[in-house]
């Protein structure tokens, strides 16, 4: 059976230990930190003149894109993690991982782990 996309054929399974790409290129430099490519996104503007003749006007934006070499820790993308009760859950992780503090009339509040959770799965379970 052929590969489904013959571009990337010859390219090695990512999970091989060491894999590294390098694009040879005048529009891509590499540093310590970071590569920096350059890329010009060519358009074209359309409009029509008096006579309603179509005039075409070439158009070039240039762009700069710079990424880290490094790679970051990677985490995990939950799929199906959607809708009310991952959104709260998933919130309430981040705020109690970062401490988030906030005033009310009462005074400061700070999250609370537990405490969201189950109020996000209780009220949200319950009305439906």
């Amino acid at each position: 059976m052929p590969p489904a996309n013959p571009i990337f054929a010859s390219v090695p399974s990512s999970q091989e230990e060491g894999l590294k790409i390098k694009v040879v290129s005048p529009s891509v430099t590499y540093s310590q930190d970071h590569i920096t490519a350059k890329y010009v996104y060519r358009n074209s503007k359309v409009s029509r003149d008096e006579l309603g003749n179509l005039i075409i006007n070439p158009t070039e934006k240039a762009y700069t894109f710079k990424t880290e070499s490094k790679v970051p820790k990677i985490g995990l993308m939950m799929v199906g993690w959607g809708g009310n009760n991952g959104s709260t859950l998933t919130a309430s992780i981040l705020a109690n991982r970062r401490e988030v503090k906030w005033m009310t009339k009462e005074g400061e509040k700070i999250s609370q782990l537990l405490w969201l959770t189950c109020y996000g799965f209780n009220s949200q379970g319950w009305t439906r």
